[in-house]
């Protein structure tokens, strides 16, 4: 057992910068890169090698004709290899690499095979695991490349979820996987992927495009289950699409449908005399309403038709028998912004006289409230007293 771990912290300290700088690794992505017509990408890989080699015959000959194509504009360039070549870029700025080959395994399975076994060992230490994971994260990401290239999907995914397994943050396997799921309709499974991708790389150069794809698909699915009434389901879609980009057109339909989905869930708990569930949706809609005014401006008369009442009802409850005076205030408010110039508009302001003077007292000693307020506390509660005795 000495001699095993003895070999592996050799092995590992001769192979510190594992499969992302090895030779053969970054010439056969480059040429898998080439068939797929992604030149990019491909020129991305020769430059690993050169880094390694720099007298390659066949990265030197090879980068030439590249470079003289994309100048002469006969190869196209496509925003997904652009970015993702830049990426690779971003991720390994390599300025000087030895040139390490293996001495001890010529075939990359082999290798991978011993080091998944020297994995389990429970006498490695920390650093030479995550060693051991980084090298396995690579394997897993080539082989499933490969499966990519030769349209095996579901083998590709298996591959990519494996060195996702050893390297929980390898941002291009999370890039890879949520595409391909979606290829295979595994659409939560794709969003997952590339949400943690957005998460590891927030700001980097492929960010754009796959929030631009996130927002497709938060607004598909919000769509469908916004028109379906299942609001539940909905909310957190739109409360993601707001969340990833405020000044989108998406952002925009999204608060709609927002303001619109607390609105018909307070209407709901309306119909069964719920009257905190009304106002605290009623409450969200009005917010976002006053917000953005112009999104949908029949619902500003809407809640002061039907969030009144509720407001008043919840605000008196939380002033009276809660002494909640901070929640019942924004209720009180509420109904100033509504229906100003109203009789209920003028109890509001009392009440909120009220809660003001509450508020300015040193230490919130016994007050007296005002004959007004006094009349109508009492009023609610002989009203609530005789419903509660009906039922």
């Amino acid at each position: 057992m000495l001699k095993i771990l003895i070999f592996i912290s050799l092995y590992l300290c001769f192979y510190s910068t594992g499969f992302a700088v090895d030779l053969e690794f970054w010439l056969e992505m480059s040429k898998t890169h080439q068939e797929q017509k992604e030149y990019d990408l491909e020129l991305a890989s020769l430059k690993k090698v050169k880094a390694m080699d720099p007298n390659h015959p066949y990265a030197t000959k090879r980068m030439l004709e590249l470079e003289k194509k994309m100048k002469s504009g006969k190869i196209k360039r496509s925003k997904r290899d652009t970015a993702l070549s830049a990426l690779l870029d971003e991720e390994n700025d390599i300025k000087t690499v030895e040139k390490k080959q293996s001495k001890i395994f010529k075939d990359p399975h082999q290798e991978a095979r011993f080091l998944i076994k020297m994995f389990r060992e429970d006498k490695l230490s920390n650093q030479q695991k995550k060693e051991i994971q980084k090298k396995l994260g690579q394997y897993f990401f080539h082989q499933g490349i490969e499966a990519t290239k030769s349209e095996k999907v579901k083998v590709a995914i298996e591959m990519l979820e494996k060195s996702i397994f050893y390297n929980n943050e390898f941002q291009l396997a999370y890039y890879e996987l949520g595409y391909l799921y979606f290829k295979i309709r595994e659409l939560q499974a794709g969003i997952q992927n590339l949400e943690n991708f957005v998460r590891l790389q927030p700001y980097g150069i492929l960010t754009k495009t796959v929030k631009g794809t996130l927002l497709d698909k938060y607004m598909s699915i919000a769509r469908k289950k916004y028109y379906k009434k299942d609001f539940k389901g909905c909310l957190p879609y739109l409360e993601k699409i707001i969340r990833l980009n405020k000044r989108s057109p998406d952002s925009k339909q999204a608060l709609f449908y927002l303001m619109n989905l607390y609105y018909y869930r307070g209407m709901d708990f309306l119909k069964v005399d719920d009257y905190k569930g009304a106002s605290n949706n009623f409450y969200q809609t009005l917010l976002t309403v006053r917000e953005k005014p112009n999104l949908d401006p029949s619902l500003f008369k809407k809640l002061a038709k039907n969030a009144v009442d509720p407001f008043i009802k919840l605000a008196q409850n939380l002033f009276i028998k809660e002494r909640n005076y901070g929640e019942s205030f924004k209720y009180f408010e509420a109904v100033t912004w509504l229906v100003p110039g109203s009789a209920h508009s003028f109890l509001a302001k009392e009440y909120l006289k009220e809660i003001r003077r509450l508020n300015g007292t040193a230490e919130n000693p016994i007050v007296y409230f005002s004959n007004f307020i006094e009349e109508e506390n009492q009023r609610f509660l002989t009203e609530e007293k005789r419903f509660t005795q009906k039922d």
